[in-house]
């Protein structure tokens, strides 16, 4: 098979985000791996060298490669979001209607059940249709990558259904990754026994899934449902996720920590002595971009104590198709400064290499380094810190993902 060589060059600023292995913390969320007038030279889906552009323009297979001139713009990895529903509780025509209302954040299982309803009710190919409608646009506005939640209110035969959808869309035209929410709706023994003994050993066994994760609120820390949900999780060889109670994330982020998970969201109510306890952990704190009615949007001072005390932190957008919100992680960057209080560098790690460790992803996305996929943007800007002066602004030049380009700015006529 022939080898297909790209050549980046010329870039104003190149950001690798390469460093050490792991999440970023503290001072190092500021750490970009910046190069002036860089390069990259890519094999295939995969990145070959990078530095440069005098150097790599030296090397015999970029004196043969499809050339991609950056000159005077920002060429950084492929945006990240760590958290999105793509299935809708509506139909096309129900969304197309002009009298069609989002349901607001506080109707959370509403919501869900309204997907369920929906997802049972549609053929796969109609519902796979509407979601690659979705990543099209995502793709668009700079996001190589999202982990997708799916399965509240679900029988065994929805959540597979809907985590079977997740699959079929997966690179069309970015990557997806499923997270199988297992808490069972508002009766928490609903559903117990399904969603322990039959539906998470068939994600687990058919790779629907990487994670699980579990809705805590007060008083769930030591709920029997959830911690046997968690023990047959571990069992199944799947990842946890907690999502907390917004009001009163307390008990959630215990049962978090308790269960080394991955990450813990929803910490817009979190107190001075948990914010020390997330930065002691290997658990992640996922920081959900605000939405309008500000249900999700975690304080400033909440988000910026959890840089200090030295969390690992990863961005996401929220983004829910019945809910008012973005799907724009370029947009999510800028509430993280302006909302949040983070450092441009800090979200920019936050929303690439960290949102990579969050999703189990690390070693081959989130950064611009050798071995790694070639997913990254182009953006008509000359300096990274632009981003987050220009809201609405799609920025994005050019999006390529696994070596191919996905989506060019369009051209305007008259």
């Amino acid at each position: 098979m022939t080898e297909k060589w790209l050549f980046v060059r010329s870039a104003r600023q190149l950001i690798t985000l390469r460093g050490s292995t792991g999440p970023r913390r503290g001072p190092a969320l500021r750490e970009l791996g910046l190069v002036a007038d860089g390069a990259l030279l890519i094999r295939d889906d995969l990145i070959v060298d990078v530095g440069p552009t005098r150097r790599i323009e030296n090397l015999a297979a970029a004196r043969r490669a499809i050339n991609i001139d950056a000159s005077g713009r920002v060429v950084m990895p492929a945006l990240i979001d760590s958290e999105v529903q793509l299935l809708s509780p509506t139909g096309p025509a129900q969304e197309a209607a002009e009298d069609a209302v989002p349901l607001p954040s506080e109707h959370f299982y509403e919501n869900w059940s309204a997907v369920a309803r929906n997802i049972s009710s549609k053929s796969s190919q109609r519902i796979s249709a509407q979601a690659r409608v979705l990543l099209e646009r995502m793709a668009r506005h700079g996001t190589g990558q999202v982990e997708v939640l799916s399965g509240i209110a679900m029988d065994a035969s929805g959540s597979l259904k809907a985590l079977r959808i997740h699959a079929s869309v997966d690179r069309q035209p970015i990557t997806v990754r499923s997270t199988f929410v297992a808490t069972p709706g508002k009766s928490r023994q609903h559903m117990l026994e399904q969603v322990s003994k039959d539906i998470l050993p068939a994600v687990s066994r058919k790779k629907l899934a990487r994670f699980v994760a579990v809705i805590a609120g007060p008083g769930d820390v030591n709920n029997p449902h959830l911690r046997r949900i968690l023990d047959a999780s571990r069992a199944t060889g799947l990842g946890i996720k907690v999502l907390c109670d917004a009001l009163d994330p307390r008990d959630g982020v215990r049962l978090g920590l308790e269960a080394r998970a991955t990450s813990v969201s929803r910490l817009n109510r979190l107190g001075p002595a948990q914010i020390r306890q997330v930065a002691l952990a290997s658990t992640m704190a996922l920081l959900t971009c605000p939405q309008p009615d500000m249900s999700t949007s975690e304080r400033p001072e909440v988000a910026r104590a959890l840089v200090e005390e030295g969390a690992a932190i990863a961005l996401a957008t929220g983004f829910r198709p019945s809910a008012s919100g973005t799907y724009s992680m370029q947009h999510a960057l800028y509430l993280a400064v302006t909302a949040m209080r983070l450092h441009p560098a800090e979200a920019l790690s936050a929303a690439t290499i960290n949102a990579a460790y969050n999703q189990g992803a690390g070693a081959e996305a989130g950064s611009l380094e050798p071995g790694k996929r070639a997913d990254f943007i182009l953006l008509n800007v000359s300096d990274y810190r632009e981003l987050f002066a220009r809201p609405g602004v799609n920025a994005v030049h050019l999006m390529v993902k696994a070596g191919k380009v996905v989506s060019r700015e369009a051209d305007v006529s008259w």
